[in-house]
């Protein structure tokens, strides 16, 4: 064999060698197969959001629902879906 043929050969294993290391040093993506299911603890706090939701659905007249009526400012959400709708975004 020609000595610059065996350079070349012995400089090419070198090279995928420290291209494997370098790819064993790569933190591998786990991807989560099984959807998370929310834990009680979770689910629970949020039964104060879904009662006031459901009883302003049913009675909207009440002080709890004016209140949250008066907090919402319909301009601002105007402006929100409009820069959205400018942007060009579907989401």
């Amino acid at each position: 064999m020609d000595k610059d043929l065996e350079k070349f050969i012995i400089a090419g294993l070198c090279m995928i060698l420290v291209l494997l290391m370098l790819a064993g040093c790569a933190k591998p993506r786990v991807e989560n197969q099984v959807p998370r299911t929310p834990t009680t603890l979770e689910t629970v706090a949020k039964m104060k959001g879904i009662a006031s939701v459901l009883g302003c659905m049913f009675a909207p007249g009440n002080e709890e629902c004016q209140k949250l009526q008066a907090d919402r400012d319909p301009d601002k959400e105007d402006q929100e879906w409009e820069e959205l709708e400018d942007n060009g975004d579907t989401k």
